[in-house]
């Protein structure tokens, strides 16, 4: 006899002869179980209907509790603080003038191979 439904790692798939206790105890509790919630489908409902009410009543109430909490924060802290600002020091930064230019170096490292230069001869004579 072949053992239906899941399967313990002992019971070999359910090859055996006779079905493996892991597996005969998850279908008589899965049963059981069914059995239970069938018969108090309402009780489950009624109570599922209560907790929600419950949970959006609190939620409200935390959003009453938010909005006078920011009307007392507004009313005590303004949104725009003006606060005097420091007094500003000025400060001369003398003006460099260049007699000479920078000397600019510029360092080419060109690799040349064949093929670039067939290809520039290409190139060069598609060109007119």
């Amino acid at each position: 006899m072949k053992c239906p439904g899941l399967h313990c790692p002992g019971c070999g798939d359910g090859d055996g002869v006779i079905v493996c206790l892991f597996c005969g105890l998850a279908a008589v509790a899965a049963a059981g179980l069914a059995e239970w919630v069938f018969a108090r489908v309402w009780w489950i409902l009624g109570a599922t209907a209560v907790a929600f009410a419950i949970a959006v009543h609190i939620v409200w109430r935390l959003f009453r509790w938010a909005e006078r909490r920011d009307a007392r924060h507004a009313a005590e802290r303004p949104f725009l603080i003006t606060r005097e600002a420091p007094a500003a020091t000025a400060m001369v930064t003398p003006q460099v003038t260049r007699t000479t230019p920078p000397a600019i170096v510029n360092n080419y490292y060109i690799r040349i191979d064949p093929a670039s230069r067939e290809a520039a001869a290409i190139i060069r004579t598609a060109l007119p």
